[in-house]
C-alpha cells in the first residue's frame, strides 16, 4: 500500500501545495507538501478533515447520505475533502490543495484518489 501516491500524482502539476490522507479521525496517515514552502500545513489539513466531519453529521441529522466530495475555493486556493467512505472496508479522509488558478485540481485530485484506492484495495 502506497500512501505517498497523492503526492506522487500530484505534485508534478502547477499550482500544487500539498495533499494529505488521513483516518476517518483526522489522524494523518501520510502528508506531503509541495515545494512552496508552507508553514502549519498539518494544522490547515486537521481543520479542513473537521469541516469534513462536520458536514457529515449536519448531513445525516437532517436524513441525507454524507457528502463524498467537497471543493472549497477562497480568494488564494482550491481545497478538495474526499471521504472514502464510512461503509468502506477502508474509511479514509484525503485532502488536496492547490493554488485557486489550477480550475482542473478537483479532476486532478479524483484521479489521484482512484490511484489510491486501487492501491490500498490491492494489497488488502
Amino acid at each position: 500500500m502506497n500512501l505517498n501516491i497523492l503526492d506522487e500524482e500530484l505534485s508534478n502539476n502547477q499550482g500544487y501545495i500539498g495533499s494529505a490522507v488521513l483516518n476517518y479521525i483526522g489522524t494523518p496517515l501520510s502528508f506531503k507538501v509541495g515545494d512552496l514552502e508552507y508553514i502549519d500545513i498539518k494544522d490547515e489539513f486537521e481543520v479542513y478533515n473537521n469541516i469534513l466531519r462536520d458536514i457529515h453529521k449536519k448531513f445525516k441529522k437532517v436524513g441525507l447520505k454524507a457528502p463524498e466530495l467537497i471543493e472549497i475555493e477562497n480568494e488564494d486556493k482550491r481545497i478538495t475533502l474526499i471521504c472514502s467512505g464510512e461503509h468502506q472496508r477502508v474509511h479514509l479522509h484525503i485532502i488536496t490543495i492547490f493554488d485557486r488558478d489550477t480550475p482542473i485540481a478537483k479532476m486532478l485530485t479524483q484521479k489521484a484518489y482512484k490511484e489510491l484506492m486501487g492501491s490500498i484495495y490491492k494489497s488488502t
